[in-house]
């Protein structure tokens, strides 16, 4: 059952901390982590729920002004979102005014358990007469490897070409291995611009510059890692990787971004403008601690709701079963894929994804199609899910959430 999907905009840092801890505490809720301002521009807000996509929005009222408008600009942008109002002052003239911003419920600081899980109840009751009319629109995945060599670069670059192998999806693939880039080694292709030179002229780029920039192969539109000289000369200090992201969401449907075996702060500008983050792991229980580090790292980072974590190299015989390595991990394992030497080497020495219709390569199309919502087995474009059924047991699970 998926859970639902919350997200705190606050000024009081104290609000914010309080409202977010008391919702990860219940099972049926994920709270989207983000550094939003309250007072955000629509066209911020509107790319923040493109990427997230929240079904119920807690606002903190301690700067009543600024409240309501963020208020209107979410109705605007995304009708059927449930809104809350969070404060200390709950005199009628302020109840009166937030419930005309259309903020349904009112939590009075500090939160209590019994109060967050009726207004939840209630919420869950209208979610079900009328599902938000919005969706997650785009579908921008970063690769982080749990260290270096487990096979991250090969699952991004098969993943970008099950992807753009959908109707319906053009995907782009951004190496953004500042260090020890591969994917123009993988995928054979020949000297051209890299995200350096793009990343330079985010102010200024636009989408003739764009198609230049961009080298195709397999279906894909790439934009390789930059050269090793600028990193070592540090070249890189000026990128405006946020502006860079930004445009290519305007022009992708799906955008897989390759990430280091380490933590910069390259890798964690990326990961922000990412609405999910694949750690991948091996079996090895090197891998599996450095896994389970990477995991603490992007819970204090504010990232976790994000990740998924996906097992790589998968033999028939392992020490460890499937449920002590997430117990190893900390975290569920999203999709465990099996180790095919051969055919991965195949594809490195022809410069190409796996074949489609490959062991491996089938499960890459599954992945894909799992980030998107459709079907492995028909790859045409669904019509749009509703989100009914998804609200079906979430209620009962909501009051009788263990806390």
């Amino acid at each position: 059952m998926e859970q639902i999907r919350t997200a705190v905009f606050a000024s009081d840092r104290f609000i914010k901390e309080q409202v977010e801890d008391m919702l990860r505490r219940i099972r049926a809720v994920s709270v989207i982590q983000h550094t939003t301002p309250i007072g955000v521009d629509e066209t911020e807000l509107a790319s923040f729920f493109q990427l997230q996509a929240p079904w119920i929005v807690f606002i903190d009222i301690s700067h009543l002004e600024s409240a309501l408008r963020l208020a209107g600009h979410i109705r605007n942008l995304a009708r059927g979102t449930q809104l809350v109002a969070v404060g200390t002052d709950k005199s009628p003239e302020v109840v009166v005014q937030a419930m005309r911003a259309g903020m349904r419920e009112f939590l009075t600081v500090p939160v209590s358990t019994e109060e967050t899980l009726d207004a939840l109840a209630r919420l869950h009751g209208v979610l079900r007469e009328n599902p938000p009319e919005h969706e997650v629109q785009q579908h921008v995945i970063s690769f982080l490897p749990a260290k270096p060599g487990v096979g991250a670069s090969t699952l991004c670059v098969n993943v970008a070409a099950a992807l753009a192998g959908i109707p319906g999806i053009r995907a782009g693939l951004l190496d953004f291995d500042l260090h020890c880039s591969v994917l123009e080694f993988l995928l054979k292709m020949p000297d051209g611009y890299t995200l350096f030179d793009a990343a330079s002229r985010a102010a200024h780029l636009d989408d003739d510059l764009w198609r230049r920039m961009v080298r195709k192969a397999h279906g894909i539109e790439i934009l390789p890692s930059v050269r090793q000289a600028e990193t070592i000369r540090g070249d890189g200090a000026g990128l405006h990787l946020a502006k860079l992201i930004a445009h290519a969401r305007g022009y992708y449907e799906a955008i897989c971004m390759d990430l280091p075996g380490q933590f910069d702060a390259y890798s964690l500008e990326v990961m922000r403008n990412s609405n999910r983050i694949l750690l991948v792991s091996t079996t090895e229980l090197a891998s599996l601690y450095s896994a389970r580090q990477a995991v603490k790292m992007l819970e204090e980072l504010g990232l976790i709701s994000r990740v998924n974590v996906v097992l790589n190299r998968v033999e028939a015989k392992s020490i460890l079963d499937m449920r002590q390595m997430e117990e190893v991990i900390g975290r569920e394992i999203l999709v465990a894929l099996p180790n095919d030497y051969a055919g991965v080497q195949k594809a490195v020495k022809d410069g190409s994804p796996l074949a489609p219709d490959s062991l491996l390569g089938a499960r890459f199309r599954e992945i894909a199609c799992r980030i998107t919502g459709h079907q492995p087995s028909r790859m045409e474009k669904p019509a749009k899910r509703g989100l009914l059924s998804r609200f079906g047991r979430l209620g009962a699970q909501v009051k009788t959430a263990a806390l």
